[in-house]
């Protein structure tokens, strides 16, 4: 028996970059993102309200 674990193009990313190129030509987070509402002072805040919602999505769509 021989396991190889060098196989070129394959991929443990559960089609998440699939995701964000069809979410980015879509625009599907950045429309959800406007409906939401941001009240934090945005001198206290490192990432936008798009980055976070789009980390929890594809994190959802990843498992």
């Amino acid at each position: 028996m021989l396991a190889a674990f060098d196989v070129a193009g394959l991929t443990s990313d559960g089609g998440v970059p699939l995701v964000r190129s069809v979410d980015d030509r879509l625009g599907l987070t950045a429309s959800l993102v406007e409906l939401l509402v941001d009240s934090l002072d945005p001198r206290y805040v490192a990432y936008s309200a798009l980055d976070l919602l789009r980390q929890r999505v594809y994190s959802i769509i990843a498992r």
